[in-house]
């Protein structure tokens, strides 16, 4: 199991550019449009939260993870916004195998996360992620 150390906004300023590249690293590889200046910008305002990703006590990556009220039904989601690994053969398995005890240790009902990869469906089954659910966008700029 991995364990998440919180890191402080003023925190990860001396480790700015590792941030940086792992999450332009993870928008690139989910085709992602989203600026990584913009996720340090929200990070550093406290919008979003930044967490190491440990093994005993070596860093292997951080995730960034963002809290989400469902209003209607409320329900506590904890969104993983962006999760970058280096160097774990099975860590992606063990990272979404650590997630539901922390979650649920920090009062959330459920995890969340959003990517156009179509390759999910199978890391879904076995992790026991619902991936039912889809969200349609239109861009509105170049007209409706």
């Amino acid at each position: 199991m991995f364990t998440f150390q919180h890191r402080q906004p003023y925190d990860i300023t001396v480790a700015l550019g590792y941030y940086k590249f792992g999450i332009a690293e993870c928008i690139e590889k989910n085709h992602d449009d989203t600026d990584p200046n913009a996720v340090l910008r929200e990070i550093l305002n406290g919008n979003v939260y930044l967490f190491d990703v440990l093994d005993n006590t070596f860093q292997v990556g951080f995730v960034v993870l963002s809290e989400v009220t469902q209003l209607y039904a409320d329900t506590k989601i904890l969104h993983v916004d962006f999760a970058h690994l280096e160097g774990t053969a099975d860590g992606v398995m063990r990272l979404y195998a650590s997630l539901p005890p922390f979650a649920k240790e920090k009062g959330f009902d459920q995890i969340a996360f959003r990517s156009k990869r179509k390759g999910w469906t199978k890391f879904c089954e076995k992790t026991g992620f619902d991936g039912q659910m889809r969200v349609y966008y239109k861009e509105l700029n170049d007209g409706c």
